[in-house]
């Protein structure tokens, strides 16, 4: 599973606006901030274990990379995207269940092959994508607490009115 950075924006974007319209908007500004916090946290992580990737005397390496190696960037947005698209595929197919399980079967797969793959390109260390995946899972976990708190507040609030 290889997905360029391109692409996975271009699906994060398109799932915005469809958030969006959908009036899902406490899910959609949930869900861009998980993806930025978890973004900029990688950087920051990267940048300051400043772990190097494989090199081709050690492993196999399809492409050569010059960034550092943890946590995996691919590991972090399978765990935020899908993660994100697991709840919302739960919320919008609650009655029914063969589809959901289907969709959550597809998303489990791809989130759990984003990881391999990088270490079988040699691109990442086996402990880049365990990192990366409890990272993800973490800003994820987060994500979904804030995104609960909010929307009880904003229930609350209009509850006033």
């Amino acid at each position: 599973v290889v997905w360029a950075w391109q692409s996975m924006t271009a699906l994060a974007c398109a799932l915005l606006l469809v958030l969006w319209k959908t009036r899902l908007r406490g899910e959609a500004v949930s869900f861009v901030g998980a993806m930025l916090v978890g973004t900029a946290g990688r950087k920051l992580l990267q940048r300051g274990i400043a772990r190097p990737r494989p090199q081709p005397e050690m492993v196999w390496v399809a492409k050569q990379k010059s960034s550092k190696s943890f946590p995996s960037g691919h590991a972090v947005a399978a765990m935020l995207g899908g993660g994100w698209l697991l709840v919302l595929n739960h919320h919008r197919y609650k009655d029914r269940v063969r589809r959901r399980m289907a969709q959550a079967a597809l998303l489990l797969v791809l989130m759990g092959l984003a990881g391999p793959s990088r270490v079988y390109l040699g691109e990442h260390w086996t402990t880049d994508v365990v990192g990366g995946y409890v990272y993800g899972g973490t800003c994820l976990s987060l994500s979904f607490a804030l995104s609960h708190w909010f929307s009880g507040r904003m229930k609350q609030s209009h509850a006033g009115l």
